[in-house]
């Protein structure tokens, strides 16, 4: 009798160590771990649920597991018990809820164990809320990279379209502009006007490299040698008056060319001074100090009937 009360104390003390050992390895799992009864209420838990849950053992145990699921999802865990059979598993993600009401998402298993006189059901719970806030982290990147690729996209168009743009513009002035100046120096007998081509020329080409700054300067291109002439004259300071003496024409033909010189240059219509647009760049190779020089020894002479174009060396009066 003694030796059989000995052997079953020592099978006692087994099974205690292997409860003990149970529970710590529940405890190192990184899930949580519920053990249902069949009627859903819970006999135990591992320190992890405790966590996940932010509630002590106490107050867990001996509820109603389906208390801790949201109620839009307690219709989908109580189907997960009905219809699992001895050792079959269910598993999906469900929205559960902490002692402060505060939802969460979850992914739970369910596994269904029939012992001799009982039916257990065992939970893992699985807190996805870090999982689930990267994923949207990754999402929000995902399509911030999507709108960047489509803004980048959308710049590449623009860019092509203005490098299309910036061809086309580039031929337009070799075609219209460059190319008859080119004829005209060409034909040209006189060493003043071609070398009056060929620095509008020179501003047209360096203009070319540098985004078409100057849109106005190409326009004097179009201009014929006798109004570059009348041009030469108003940006020394000349009236009408004066001019039509120098070059030997009727006081209606200079006023005939202005017109003609302000509509090739985009002026018609427009509250700006031929003789101030002139004077504001170094068109024909005249610099404003000589200009001024020009000018002053003009009003010396006022009253002789001295040719004031003369007063430049190499002035070409010949008309075409």
């Amino acid at each position: 009798m003694t030796d059989h009360t000995a052997q079953n104390n020592k099978y006692t003390l087994t099974f205690d160590s292997f409860e003990q050992l149970l529970h710590s390895l529940l405890n190192d799992i990184g899930d949580g771990v519920f053990f249902i009864t069949y009627d859903m209420k819970i006999t135990e838990i591992n320190d992890r649920a405790c966590e996940i849950f932010e509630n002590s053992r106490k107050n867990i145990v001996g509820l109603d597991c389906r208390e801790l699921i949201a109620a839009g999802h307690k219709r989908r865990l109580n189907e997960a018990f009905r219809n699992l059979k001895d050792f079959e598993g269910w598993a999906g993600e469900l929205t559960a809820i902490r002692k402060d009401q505060d939802q969460f998402p979850i992914d739970i298993t369910v596994k269904k164990f029939s012992l001799t006189n009982r039916t257990l059901f065992c939970l893992v719970v699985k807190d996805l809320t870090e999982y689930k806030t990267l994923k949207e982290l990754l999402r929000q990147e995902k399509t911030h990279r999507r709108e960047m690729y489509v803004t980048l996209k959308n710049l590449m168009r623009a860019f092509e379209k203005e490098r299309s743009g910036i061809e086309t513009g580039i031929s337009h002035r070799i075609e219209t502009l460059l190319l008859p100046t080119i004829e005209k120096i060409k034909r040209e007998s006189t060493a003043d006007v071609r070398n009056t081509y060929l620095d509008l020329m020179r501003d047209q080409l360096i203009n070319l490299t540098s985004g078409f700054s100057k849109e106005l300067d190409g326009r004097f291109l179009r201009l014929t040698r006798t109004e570059m002439k009348i041009c030469k004259s108003i940006q020394l300071g000349l009236a009408s008056k004066e001019i039509a003496q120098a070059m030997n024409i009727s006081f209606e033909t200079v006023q005939a060319h202005r017109r003609n010189i302000r509509k090739k240059l985009g002026l018609r219509g427009r509250k700006i001074n031929l003789h101030t647009l002139l004077m504001s760049k170094s068109f024909f190779g005249i610099p404003e100090d000589q200009a001024s020089g020009v000018r002053e020894q003009r009003t010396e002479d006022r009253g002789q009937r001295t040719n004031p174009l003369l007063l430049l060396p190499s002035f070409e009066t010949t008309l075409e």
